[in-house]
């Protein structure tokens, strides 16, 4: 083990479980960090808040992250990499729209879910937009025609769906 708390171990003990150490010295008994009998004994009830406090944990993350890429973007505007900066900036949004969601189910609030995931379309957009010849336009065009199903404009996802086909068959 590196010294490092698993994620789900951590939440485990913010909520008072009691922890032994592993039983073996490389720590691998599970990914959580506990024991089988740990987590077979783990109500639904904790499984589901420990996977919450991961789950915001998670997502916490991913927005330090895209502040990081988003101050990237600003200092290689105009340099060869902003292309690959903004598709990646794109894809965090989508990854952190999906998270919100996961975290966001329990309240029925999805506003935060959407509105991650029109800024993911926006900045998919603005790829396509600036970089019409792009290595990165087959995999933007993918995450775009996602995120706007997600969103129900079925016709948009269509369309980048078919224009995925039509121009970037041969695109892994």
């Amino acid at each position: 083990m590196n010294g490092r708390i698993p994620p789900i171990a951590l939440a485990a003990l913010l909520m008072g479980a009691p922890l032994a150490p592993p039983s073996n010295a490389s720590g691998a008994d599970s990914p959580s960090g506990m024991d089988e009998f740990q987590l077979r004994h783990l109500s639904s009830r904790e499984r589901e808040r420990i996977d919450r406090l991961v789950d915001r944990a998670a997502l916490e993350s991913l927005r330090r992250a895209i502040g990081q890429v988003e101050t990237l973007v600003v200092r290689q505007r105009g340099t060869p990499g902003e292309e690959r900066l903004l598709a990646k900036l794109g894809d965090l949004r989508q990854q952190r729209a999906q998270m919100e969601f996961r975290v966001g189910l329990h309240s029925r609030d999805e506003s935060a879910y959407h509105r991650s995931l029109r800024e993911a379309v926006a900045t998919f957009d603005q790829v396509l937009r600036r970089f019409p010849d792009s290595e990165q336009v087959p995999q933007v065009l993918s995450w775009r025609a996602k995120a706007n199903a997600d969103l129900q404009q079925h016709a948009a996802a269509e369309a980048d769906y078919r224009t995925l086909v039509r121009r970037h068959s041969q695109a892994p």
